[in-house]
């Protein structure tokens, strides 16, 4: 038994070994039978790991998007943004990172102290959302790269200034018009809702068309009657028109739009516009009323 030379503890201090025939092949089936169940036990921590890293990295996206729903907290959005980066430092080219990076960009430069702060992060979102777009091949291609990327161009085109403004507008008509043709529910109708703005603010000589904002603005409310966003550019559109009974209806939806922890931010920014928007309106109706017309 060749085994048995390479286990001193069995062999006499003489060479000769100290057990019998039947013992040492009871203690061979011992060794290969432990042998069998040591190779079990690594391919089940193996598998263990591979499923608890697959685990990971959903609940790290979770928790990328309980950063975002916080962004009440500006914090939240840097951390969220910090994480991202850190993620794609490992992982360049993931999609799910980068739309979620260039999301974050974007609210950053919502939330820009200066023109110049908020500049740096709308481009930065840009420059996310077009590496999020090329990441996924046209057959496998997906709505939030193209949102975020439209919305990002269009604010920076908006902060840089008219010119600027319009010279974009045919590349955000065309991300948004890409993101109804893929998912027309994202972001609750987001892609009617800007193609909306779109149309309601770039001037005519140049596009714009306020007659089919209206019908963007009633398709983004078919997706999603209770969006503020939606409620308050429709209202803004009607004020411009002099619509102003129509707009304070839509500034009053806003007011008592319910509590949603997803739009929280977005609730509570566009309810102070709205209060601000629904006093200029009861305003120019005094005036109005006073006047006689």
């Amino acid at each position: 038994m060749d085994f048995l030379r390479t286990c001193p503890e069995l062999v006499s201090e003489k060479g000769r070994s100290d057990i019998s025939l039947p013992q040492a092949e009871r203690f061979l089936g011992v060794l290969l039978y432990c042998s069998a169940l040591g190779g079990f036990l690594l391919l089940w921590l193996g598998v263990h790991a591979s499923l608890a890293g697959q685990g990971a990295k959903e609940f790290s996206l979770t928790e990328l998007d309980n950063l975002y729903d916080q962004r009440l907290e500006i914090k939240r959005v840097q951390e969220l943004a910090e994480r991202c980066q850190a993620l794609l430092s490992r992982n360049p080219g993931d999609y799910e990172l980068l739309w979620r990076l260039s999301r974050a960009y974007f609210h950053l430069g919502r939330e820009g102290a200066t023109r110049e702060e908020k500049l740096a992060h709308y481009k930065k979102a840009v420059e996310v959302g077009q590496q999020a777009v090329a990441a996924n091949p046209p057959q496998a291609d997906r709505v939030e790269g193209h949102f975020w990327l439209g919305i990002s161009i269009a604010a920076v085109g908006e902060t840089t200034g008219i010119m600027k403004s319009l010279t974009s507008v045919g590349d955000v008509r065309r991300e948004m018009e890409r993101v109804v043709a893929l998912d027309d529910h994202y972001e609750d109708g987001g892609g009617y809702r800007i193609l909306g703005r779109l149309d309601h603010k770039v001037p005519r000589l140049f596009g714009g068309n306020r007659a089919r904002s209206h019908e963007y603005y009633q398709k983004a409310l078919l997706v999603a009657p209770s969006n503020t966003y939606t409620h308050l550019f429709l209202a803004e559109l009607l004020i411009e028109e002099d619509r102003l009974d129509e707009a304070v209806a839509e500034l009053k939806t806003i007011l008592n739009a319910k509590n949603d922890p997803r739009w929280a931010y977005d609730i509570k920014v566009n309810k102070a516009e709205a209060r601000k928007l629904l006093e200029e309106c009861e305003k120019e109706k005094a005036v109005k009323s006073f006047e006689g017309k």
